[in-house]
């Protein structure tokens, strides 16, 4: 590959509307725990399927690492005012019984 460090990093995207109503419906203390269950076992199969990842540079939104900057980003905009919380229409999700925003 001329000379260049390759590799195929593996990142796992979790939280959200569907973990949470999971963790609901199955009593989960906390999505966090579910999720972190399941990229477990996700990891496991495609070790076991022979792919080859380089696991030191995984990247998981659920690690505070991760997720601290995702919420700092949020505050630049909130503190010029540019983003804000408000009431609007939204209707039910019939997959997640949970309103969604129009």
């Amino acid at each position: 590959m001329q000379g260049f460090n390759v590799f195929h990093p593996m990142g796992w995207d979790a939280f959200g509307l569907p973990t949470e109503q999971y963790a609901i419906e199955t009593g989960t203390h906390h999505p966090k725990l579910t999720t972190l269950k399941n990229i477990d076992r996700f990891r496991s199969h495609l070790k076991l399927s022979g792919f080859s990842y380089d696991w030191d540079r995984e990247i998981s939104t659920t690690k505070p690492e991760y997720y601290k900057w995702t919420q700092w980003i949020f505050l630049k905009p909130l503190k010029r005012g540019l983003a804000y919380e408000a009431l609007t229409k939204s209707c039910l999700c019939f997959i997640l019984h949970l309103p969604q925003v129009l």
